[in-house]
Parts: structure tokens; sequence; C-alpha cells
């Protein structure tokens, strides 16, 4: 899949709407865009005859209009598609309802917290590129997401790295810009830590087959193969001189070294971090299994609660009726009832 590239004339096009009047999402602004973006022709005609329903929209654009509030999208409840980039818009709200949305741009505004998505759990493709976020965070229920973009804000600490661990599908992450990429090593850091991410800032963060290049004039070619860095395993180089000049020779050498070393340089720094992942893979595992069990049980109590006896398969029942029973308790602390006592507790 191809990470969605953001073009550097949208940073120019940004500048020019920022002394313009910011504008709230209207009723008529809603009808417009429906409209613009609709069937043209005879197709068009029809749907404006017999109305637009905004439940049906599937796909609505809200860019360049300086809207400064999320606002008045309840009733696109189909919408699977939202751009609402180069906007003015601050916070990330009035969204729950779109729960069908898969893909959100949200770029070249100035949000400064990413808050407001619990709802929208089909997410896999979201942009806060160019805002000012500075933490990575309030995520947990976006565990669809493929492509991330947060290129451009003020992300300056590797935790906010860590905690996009838990979306488990990420494939392409965009951190280009930010404070965090001066910090030594932060690419060694992002490939340990994320060991299932594909893209880093639109490139390839590895691959396990590496062709470098075939020269002009010249058959040569250089394939750099590795089988998975997660299963530690050798690095081998293939290569075919015939006919190569000494320089040529050189460069192929020389190609093929960097590659090598990078992969030997994510190796290390697997290595590096290793007790610090392991440890956070067991508390990850264990995590996930107190949550499994958390929704077995809680289907089973649902329906309990439809037959009207939840709670009856443990003590609940027992402990209720004898809350309040102070004889018995003292009762139970006779010598001669605590074989009773261990027994049934």
């Amino acid at each position: 899949m191809t990470f969605r590239h953001i073009l550097f004339s949208r940073t120019m096009s940004h500048h020019l709407y920022d002394n313009v009047e910011p504008n709230v999402i209207t009723e008529e602004m809603l009808l417009l865009a429906v409209d613009e973006q609709g069937p043209k022709g005879q197709a068009g005609r029809i749907a404006r005859e017999e109305g637009i329903h905004f439940k049906d929209v599937k796909q609505l654009g809200l860019d360049y209009r300086n809207v400064w509030k999320i606002e008045n999208l309840w009733q696109f409840t189909s919408l699977t598609r939202l751009q609402l980039d180069n906007n003015k818009i601050e916070k990330i709200e009035g969204l729950e309802c779109l729960v069908n949305l898969i893909w959100l741009d949200l770029s070249f505004n100035k949000i400064e917290v990413i808050e407001g998505l619990n709802k929208l759990v089909k997410l896999e493709d979201l942009s806060f590129y160019h805002n000012c976020i500075s933490k990575i965070e309030n995520m947990d229920h976006q565990k669809k997401l493929q492509f991330l973009s947060v290129g451009h804000n003020n992300v300056d600490q590797l935790e906010s790295i860590v905690y996009l661990r838990r979306l488990s599908k990420l494939e392409a992450l965009c951190l280009e810009g930010n404070p965090v990429e001066q910090i030594k090593d932060y690419k060694l850091f992002v490939a340990a830590y994320l060991p299932k991410l594909v893209y880093l800032n639109y490139k390839l963060l590895d691959s396990e087959t590496v062709s470098i290049g075939t020269l002009q004039n010249e058959d040569a070619r250089v394939v750099l193969q590795t089988d998975g860095i997660e299963q530690g395993s050798s690095i081998t180089v293939l290569e075919d001189r015939s006919g190569c000049s000494e320089e040529a020779t050189t460069l192929i050498i020389r190609t093929a070294g960097q590659q090598i070393l990078f992969v030997l340089q994510r190796r290390l720094a697997s290595v590096e971090y290793q007790y610090i992942i392991e440890e956070m893979n067991e508390d990850e595992r264990t995590l996930r299994k107190k949550r499994t069990r958390e929704q077995k049980e809680e289907v089973v109590l649902q329906k309990h609660k439809e037959a009207f006896v939840e709670y009856l398969n443990g003590s609940f029942l027992f402990d209720s009726m004898f809350a309040e029973d102070t004889e018995g308790r003292k009762l139970l602390q006779l010598p001669d009832m605590a074989p009773y006592v261990e027994k049934y507790p």
C-alpha cells in the first residue's frame, strides 16, 4: 500500500487563508459541499430534484472553508471519508456520530490535543499533518488504524512512539518535521519499538529483499537478502561483478555496505532495547488476557441480566443474605467452626 503524500503546495495555500474570517459549518455549507461533490449532469439534476439526504452521503469535503469548529455533522451517519484539512480548527469534537468513518484528514489546522476519537473505531487512515500537537495520545480505540500522519507538529518525546505500540495494524507513520527527529537514533528507536511498521516518513523503513541498481552499460546487480529482523537471521550479499569497472564495483559494494550497516544497526537497536521490549510485550499480553476475560464475563453477565438471574452464579446471593447477620459472624469465630470455614469459604 502507498502512504498518502501531502504536497508542499498545500502548505503554501494554507497560509493564504490565515487572515480570512473563520466560518461555522452551516446547513447551507453542507448542502453546497454535497452538491459540489455529488453526481454531475443528468444524474446530478435528478439527485437535486429528489433531495439530498445527508444520511446517505459517503464522502464529504470541507477543506479550505476556514472552519473553526466541527459541528452539525450528526446526520452523516454513513460517512466513510471526511476532509477537514486547511481550516482553523483548534479542537477535535462533533465527530461522535460518524461511526463508519474510515478516512479522516485534519491536516493544516491548529489542533493541540488528540481527543474526541473514541467512537471512530473503524478509522484506517488519519492525518494530523501540520498542527500543534505535542503528544500522541487518546487513540486506544483506533485498533484498525493503518496510516497515521503527525508530521510537522511539536512531538518531542519518544514516549509518543511507545504509545503507538497499541495500534497493532499500523503500517505507515509520518513524524517528519517534529523535534523528536533530533533525538539520537530516533529512527532505530522507531524500528525497535514498532517492529510491524513498514513505512516511516513515506519511505520503506526496511525491506526483506533490496535490489541495488543495475548500472548503465554494465550487467551488475547486488541483492541484499535478509529473512526477517525478528528472527535474527543472517545477511547474505550476492554480487555479480563480471564486466564491471573497478569504479562501478566500488560503488556497488559501498551501496550494499550502507544497506547492510542499516540492517545491522536495526538489529543492534532491537538488542539494546530487548529487555525493555520483552517486559512491555509481557505486560501487553497480560493486559490482553485480562481484557479478554472481562469481555467474556460481561457477555455472561448480560445474558444473566436478560434472564433476571444476574450474580447468581457465584456467592453473591449467599453473601447478600448474610451480610447483616451479626450472630452468624460470631458463630463463625468459634474454634470448632474453623475447619468448616476453611472448607467452605
